[in-house]
């Protein structure tokens, strides 16, 4: 049920970080063929709970015999024009936002492969896509936005590079839960760099004009920099010291952790 909720979710937030709302999606399985039937119940559980949650509509898929089990969503989805949320909107001197709290996922994935108890586990394994707020920052006029499925590092650099900017991130400004600190130090890792550098949480990383802040003081968003010109580069500042922000979570290698 939880596979089945987290391949909704994470597609919702896809939609979500370019202020959109999703609408329909197609659902294809690669089920060995020992695949147990409660197993396939269990987890179109989670794919129609998450689904009438956003009222989405599954309007087709495929399935087919594998070695492995694989479930793959795509999801379609609609965008008021005056509402887009792209990546290339950044501009110099805009501040740069954070949703919620980041890390968590990672720290809940390293528990899980280290046989290990924390509160972050639930984290992963049950994501929240912020549609609701995406929607509410769209009405606002933000310039920029993507969500932090590959780390905050990631996403930021995504930002930079469609908008022809750089940035300053600084690393006490990340907003990291007590929970994934603690179960961070229970791995002997830094929460920053789960944060920084993990994925798959979920949350939205946007730029918006200084005359903005007072109305998003209201959301559940922190300041963790801001823009500025591509000559500057894309730095972390952490202990009053400028730090090139790396690359975040690369699909075709392991997770930096």
């Amino acid at each position: 049920e939880q596979i089945g909720m987290k391949a909704i979710e994470q597609n919702v937030s896809d939609i979500a970080a370019m202020g959109g709302l999703p609408k329909y999606a197609v659902v294809s399985l690669a089920l060995p063929g020992s695949i147990d039937a409660d197993f396939v119940g269990k987890l179109y559980n989670g794919i129609n709970k998450k689904s009438r949650k956003y009222r989405i509509s599954i309007v087709g898929g495929n399935i087919a015999r594998s070695k492995e089990i694989a479930v793959n969503v795509a999801m379609l989805g609609f965008a008021e024009k005056k509402y887009l949320a792209l990546r290339n909107g950044a501009k110099a001197r805009d501040l740069v936002f954070c949703s919620g709290d980041v890390g968590k996922s990672t720290a809940g994935l390293e528990l899980l492969r280290h046989n290990l108890k924390g509160k972050s586990i639930k984290k992963h394994l049950e994501p929240q896509a912020r549609l609701s707020l995406a929607r509410k920052l769209v009405k606002i006029g933000i310039n920029s936005m993507i969500d932090v499925s590959d780390g905050v590092a990631s996403e930021v650099r995504h930002i930079c590079s469609e908008s022809k900017v750089g940035a300053l991130i600084y690393a006490d400004k990340i907003p990291m839960s007590k929970d994934t600190i603690n179960d961070s130090k229970k791995l002997k890792k830094d929460a920053l760099d789960f944060a920084l550098y993990g994925g798959e949480d979920f949350e939205l990383v946007f730029t918006a004009n200084k005359n903005k802040l007072e109305q998003l003081k209201k959301f559940d968003v922190k300041v963790i920099g801001e823009v500025v010109g591509k000559k500057y580069g894309i730095k972390l500042i952490k202990n009053n010291k400028k730090y090139d922000l790396e690359s975040g979570f690369d699909h075709f290698k392991r997770v930096r952790v």
